[in-house]
């Protein structure tokens, strides 16, 4: 089978957060990759040796606001997507006639929105991959949803990661064809069960930013109604975010110094070696005032990879990988008492966290193969774009 060469579109180069796009890249370099980022965040632990990788000049990466962004939006009613200004677009146009992609791939709604309007015409196609608020936050406000409602049928393909994304793009006019439900996985750790501690005293992990979407309150909460029961359980938190100071005073306001540790943003062999010293995993997803949610939460799936039991919301995705009594359990958002009944429940009870930890790594989904399977549909959908095509203007626009 022949290598497609695929120009990824991503936001930045790479967060501690974003494992699961260093993931996908690791598979897409065996293809004939280039990146395109619009900033540099690569982080130490991500090594993207080898990769053609372009970032757009520091000079057109502000987005328009205000009275610029109002003429721009007159002088080019048809565009769609964050608005970096027309200089933008055609450097980046010129970059996509420089690479001669098959494919382009794009991480979030905004970026696909944007590279649709600056690709126009070349006859590329353009995939985008919605990640929790790179959908969430776009439809919550009518413009947003507008544009991509308008924008649906000029994707070559719609890559979702939690089945509500696929709902919302097939009630709006996209076919089952066009719209792939494909989650992102996680490295499998088969032997994660037989070598977890067993031990009296629950050891919760969570990991994620704290901020409004992931509850850190909520979950502290919930924390100190387990420790309530079972005074020797802990917490450890991996994460940093807007919320630190409120989440440091509630642990002081309710005692729980002793009981709760802070570790901030790690490596992800750190977390790695935390979550099979861990006995359960611990998240309390919500949605937030500005629509975001959650795709596909990728710690939750590590944690399962490597036999975690999990105690989560039912949010979004969450509701795809936790099966209630089965995996772990689930709450109602913002219900921190029965989220924390849920987690006594599980603290005292190591027979159970044994049989949901199993049931976990049993349900867990691999993200190489998951990735491949990415492949795969832009593959198909390739064969019926090309089918569909006028001849190339690309030679012309270069």
């Amino acid at each position: 089978m022949s290598r497609l060469k695929i120009l990824a579109v991503i936001p930045h180069l790479i967060r501690p957060s974003e494992v699961w796009m260093y993931r996908q890249l690791q598979v897409f370099r065996h293809q004939d990759l280039h990146i395109i980022a619009g900033h540099r965040h690569q982080h130490e632990q991500f090594d993207l040796t080898g990769i053609p990788i372009t970032t757009v000049p520091e000079s057109m990466n502000n987005p328009l606001r205000g009275l610029r962004r109002h003429w721009d939006r007159i002088r080019f009613p048809g565009m769609q997507g964050t608005r970096y200004g027309q200089h933008q677009r055609q450097w980046f146009r010129e970059q996509v006639c420089r690479i001669r992609p098959d494919a382009i791939h794009c991480q979030y709604g905004t970026v696909g929105l944007s590279t649709l309007d600056a690709v126009a015409g070349l006859n590329i196609p353009v995939f985008v991959q919605f990640n929790g608020d790179g959908l969430s936050c776009l439809v919550h406000r009518r413009r947003g949803r507008e544009r991509m409602v308008r924008s649906i049928g000029n994707f070559a393909g719609l890559i979702t990661v939690a089945r509500y994304q696929q709902q919302w793009l097939l009630r709006r006019g996209a076919t089952p064809e066009h719209v792939a439900l494909i989650p992102y996985g996680a490295p499998l750790e088969p032997d994660a069960t037989s070598i977890r501690p067993q031990r009296s005293n629950c050891q919760f992990l969570a990991v994620g930013r704290l901020c409004e979407m992931k509850s850190p309150l909520n979950l502290i909460r919930a924390f100190a109604l387990c420790q309530s029961l079972h005074p020797a359980s802990r917490l450890t938190i991996i994460g940093d975010g807007p919320m630190r100071g409120e989440t440091e005073n509630l642990i002081q306001r309710l005692g729980l110094k002793d009981h709760v540790t802070l570790q901030g943003v790690q490596p992800a062999e750190v977390v790695r070696r935390q979550m099979l010293q861990a006995d359960v995993f611990v998240q309390h997803s919500v949605t937030a005032a500005n629509g975001m949610m959650e795709g596909w939460p990728v710690a939750i799936g590590e944690a399962m990879s490597r036999g975690l039991p999990v105690v989560a919301t039912r949010h979004a995705g969450i509701c795809e990988q936790v099966t209630q009594d089965v995996n772990g359990y689930l709450c109602d958002e913002f219900d921190w008492s029965d989220m924390g009944r849920c987690m006594a429940d599980l603290a005292g009870n190591a027979m159970k966290r044994q049989t949901f930890g199993r049931q976990a790594l049993r349900l867990s989904l691999d993200a190489r193969v998951q990735t491949h399977t990415q492949l795969d549909f832009i593959r198909k959908r390739l064969g019926v774009s090309r089918q569909s095509q006028r001849p190339s203007t690309l030679q012309q626009a270069a």
